[in-house]
């Protein structure tokens, strides 16, 4: 079954983290057809990739598998954890490096960085269960571990 791509504690070691590791430089270079702008074609490839996530299921795989390895049942409403989606998309920057590039559709609409970043927001918010969700940019990743806290 599916599960999370790693697990961590948080600095202090009072948080269980399940991490979760979403790519998508690779996704836009291979499907992506213009990096400056974002055609209707674009929103729908970006829409049928981030359908394809099941991070609910993934993290209570995890969770699953964590309490068998453990020979723990209910293990994680007695431990404190939290959910951290990664990922490579870092619209602050990228919205920079469209400006130089691009003004004028800039101006017209939101960058293809902006918009999978606004996807992946809202999947997580899907994982409607009673867990710290958390998302980060990938070179944030330490940073972000450290400011995690039970």
């Amino acid at each position: 079954m599916p599960s999370c791509d790693g697990v961590t504690l948080n600095n202090d070691h009072s948080v269980f983290c399940f991490v979760e590791i979403k790519g998508w430089e690779k996704f836009m270079l291979y499907n992506i057809s213009d990096a400056d702008t974002l055609s209707q074609g674009d929103r729908t490839k970006v829409d049928e990739q981030v359908a394809t996530y099941d991070l609910k299921g993934k993290l209570m795989q995890s969770i699953n598998d964590c309490e068998v390895v453990t020979g723990q049942k209910d293990l994680f409403p007695r431990i404190p954890y939290a959910y951290v989606i990664v990922t490579d998309i870092n619209s602050e920057k990228e919205a920079i490096k469209d400006f130089a590039a691009n003004l004028s559709s800039l101006a017209e609409t939101a960058s293809v960085w902006t918009y999978c970043e606004e996807k992946m927001k809202e999947i997580l918010k899907e994982v409607d269960i009673a867990v710290k969700k958390v998302y980060a940019h990938c070179r944030e990743f330490d940073a972000v571990i450290s400011r995690i806290s039970a």
